[in-house]
């Protein structure tokens, strides 16, 4: 389905893309959902460009559902669609005539734009919204009719860059819930998101991009089946203080620290618990638990940059 190998790209003297390869591959009829992390100005967006025909590269092979892409030049690509992070909606238009119109583009058939207009807004959930001006949308609305232009016309294949970033936890749950919906109909989506939760609810492979390279691709399955974490979660009676930070910071085994409110999460570089809880008696603040974390993506995403 998509094929990459030593892809390179530049923007004047500042290499972005150094060497990526990647792979996204399907089984017969079947769709897939590969998830495309990586820290903000990884390049992630500038590959996205690429993929689907929008931008030139420098060097490197390309192919996607088939085509080979040609380095400096931009291509259209049939049975491909793309929705960026911001996507351009018409505020002006209601729902209904901005998917009538997304159909107009593709055939003036009325009786098939009317059929596919009315399955794309009940899929949805746009429907008490059809004749609402797209300017007095949610975000979550928002979202959810871009969502129904890229499908609109049954890509094979979907771009889609952090679409769930600025949802809320309903918003979000509605786009996951059409995103499963697409793989179930055969079509692949290529998803670029920092929600790590929801790459692993909905992800079958995902690809981790850092200084212009992949420096992981798997299966999300057997992924976490083999990772082992080494991350405490360390909670305090009281709101973490500056101070307990930074102590605990500057042990030298500790790779990596989240704080939210009391809570602490601890990544170590090495299995040495003991240290650390010998090291914990000495804070002042009071402790009222550490305990041991459940492996999830985000210890992947962290023990993978580290290396």
């Amino acid at each position: 389905m998509i094929s990459v190998k030593n892809l390179c790209k530049s923007y004047g003297q500042h290499q972005v893309l150094k060497g990526l390869t990647l792979s996204v591959k399907t089984e017969q009829n079947k769709g897939t959902i590969y998830g495309f992390l990586g820290k903000n100005g990884a390049g992630k967006t500038t590959t996205m460009n690429i993929l689907n025909g929008l931008a030139k590269f420098n060097a490197g092979e390309c192919y996607v559902l088939g085509t080979k892409l040609t380095a400096h030049t931009r291509q259209q690509l049939n049975s491909v669609a793309y929705l960026p992070e911001s996507p351009g909606l018409y505020p002006y238009m209601t729902g209904k005539e901005y998917l009538d119109f997304i159909g107009y583009l593709k055939t003036k058939d009325k009786t098939e734009v009317k059929k596919r207009t009315t399955e794309m807004l009940e899929l949805t959930s746009l429907q008490h919204a059809k004749n609402k001006r797209i300017g007095g949308y949610s975000r979550g609305m928002k979202q959810r009719i871009a969502m129904a232009a890229a499908m609109y016309h049954k890509p094979k294949l979907i771009f889609l860059d952090e679409p769930t970033s600025a949802l809320d936890p309903q918003g979000r749950k509605d786009v996951l819930k059409l995103l499963q919906h697409l793989r179930e109909t055969g079509c692949s989506i290529f998803l670029s998101t920092h929600i790590l939760s929801d790459v692993e609810k909905v992800c079958d492979t995902i690809g981790i991009l850092h200084n212009g390279k992949l420096l992981l691709e798997e299966n999300m399955r057997s992924l976490m089946k083999n990772q082992v974490s080494i991350a405490y979660t360390i909670t305090f009676k009281d709101k973490i203080t500056k101070n307990t930070f930074n102590t605990i910071s500057n042990y030298p085994y500790v790779k990596e620290l989240k704080v939210t409110e009391n809570e602490l999460i601890v990544w170590l570089k090495d299995n040495v618990a003991n240290i650390l809880l010998k090291n914990l008696g000495n804070i002042e603040q009071e402790i009222e638990s550490c305990a041991k974390r459940k492996p999830n993506l985000e210890d992947i995403f962290i023990n993978t940059l580290s290396k």
